[in-house]
């Protein structure tokens, strides 16, 4: 049975969490910044996350977390500070927003409030900063996949959610206490058909402190795992990081580099790591590439395929750049892959 305390911190959560639901396309009022205010005020924050996590557990709605992300914008006025939030989970929001007390509302005194629109404004940058900051590629066409609520329904966006549903349901099933398990996903394709943005989108929103990170083929593949300590630092942070994207794949110049990057593909898949791989190259082409001097690494992606998920991913021959594919762009259903950490 639920302790008192946390029992009333669900209900005032809930309490807040109510009033955005019936108002969901409200600015934020006296109402709403009252009902916040006190529960991030009568509650440690811990007892707040807590009482989150059970509350989410059950049914935690999926259009609160954006909410909540653009009234911290409201209320904080830090669109920086908003933003390295705006991918955490629901309960690193309330944690920053913990933070806001000073500026939430007291008794009689309310903070400068702003309106939906400016507020959704905020976040859009603040995103973008934060997922340039992770390392994605700082292009107009890959940033407005990354920040869009609702992006267009592309293969590629598709074939990372069903990546992450595989590793969700086969973690489910592990036994207890058994790591996440590696999950490897390829997607080849022509230049402007949405391989970038896919892995940019999928970087900027998976939740925690440094837990993603994009960077191009041929930067991993320059780095020597020599005696030096700052190579040495690379290969681990980029080992240890729970989600890569690895975009470029086939750019790299020396045979010597593309065995770096198969080496880190199968090292990371073996420790529980997503592995999210891009690049023009054909399925034929990256066998020979990265099978051919690491059959480890064959063994591991064709053991994954064996589990119910295949590691390639043909893409369409639609540059979405041309006038021809933004027009098929823009017929594509709009969606909201789930890209949230699995394990």
């Amino acid at each position: 049975m639920l302790a008192d305390d946390l029992a009333k911190a669900i209900e005032g959560v809930l309490g807040y969490w109510r009033f955005r639901l019936r108002c969901p396309g409200a600015c934020l009022d006296a109402t709403g910044r009252t009902a916040l205010a006190h529960t991030l005020t009568c509650h440690p924050v811990a007892t707040v996350t807590r009482a989150i996590d059970v509350y989410r557990a059950t049914r935690w709605p999926k259009d609160l977390p954006p909410l909540l992300v653009e009234d911290v914008a409201q209320v904080l006025g830090d669109p920086v500070r908003v933003g390295s939030l705006a991918s955490g989970s629901p309960a690193s929001l309330l944690e920053i927003l913990a933070d806001a007390r000073p500026q939430l509302v007291v008794g009689d005194v309310a903070p400068p409030v702003v309106s939906p629109e400016e507020a959704k404004v905020r976040v859009r940058k603040a995103l973008e900063a934060f997922s340039v900051a992770r390392g994605v590629p700082d292009e107009l066409e890959i940033l407005a996949v990354v920040t869009a609520r609702y992006p267009p329904s592309t293969q590629a966006l598709e074939a990372i959610a069903r990546l992450l549903a595989w590793r969700a349901d086969a973690l489910a099933k592990a036994p207890t206490g058994r790591r996440s398990p590696g999950a490897t996903l390829v997607l080849g394709g022509i230049p402007g058909s949405g391989k970038s943005s896919a892995l940019g989108r999928a970087v900027a929103h998976w939740p925690g402190r440094d837990s993603a990170r994009f960077v191009e083929a041929d930067y991993v593949a320059a780095i020597p795992l020599n005696a030096w300590d700052h190579n040495r630092a690379v290969h681990a942070a980029l080992a240890g990081v729970p989600l890569l994207a690895l975009d470029e794949l086939g750019e790299e110049e020396a045979a010597i580099g593309s065995l770096r990057i198969a080496r880190l593909v199968r090292k990371r898949h073996n420790r529980g790591g997503v592995n999210l791989l891009a690049g023009t190259l054909t399925r034929e082409q990256f066998e020979a590439r990265y099978f051919k001097p690491l059959p480890a690494l064959r063994s591991r992606l064709e053991g994954q395929a064996a589990r119910g998920l295949d590691w390639w991913v043909q893409l369409p021959a639609i540059d979405f750049r041309l006038p021809a594919g933004r027009a098929a762009l823009v017929a594509l259903a709009r969606c909201r892959p789930e890209l949230r950490r699995t394990g």
